[in-house]
């Protein structure tokens, strides 16, 4: 089946793939911190991706996990780490 094959395509390449080849490049131009916290964004990224490409329905569960995701990043990014010593 074509779609079948064009969307095991789609998830391999613009899920899989070019994250890897952009998250490789960024090595050279951002911090370890940055990039880590740019790494997060990959399921979200892949949520939205699958949606618009893939047609994929998200339901309740899968916006709170992606609010979830980006509010965590936000504290870590604005806040920092918490400190339990």
């Amino acid at each position: 089946n074509f779609e079948t094959f064009q969307d095991i395509l789609t998830v391999g390449l613009l899920c899989t793939s070019l994250p890897i080849l952009f998250y490789t490049e960024a090595m050279k131009y951002i911090t370890s911190t940055e990039l880590s916290i740019i790494s997060v964004f990959e399921p979200v990224v892949t949520v939205i991706v699958g949606v618009i490409f893939l047609h994929e329905v998200i339901d309740i569960n899968d916006v709170y996990g992606i609010l979830l995701i980006l509010s965590a990043c936000f504290i870590i990014q604005f806040k920092g780490l918490p400190k339990f010593y």
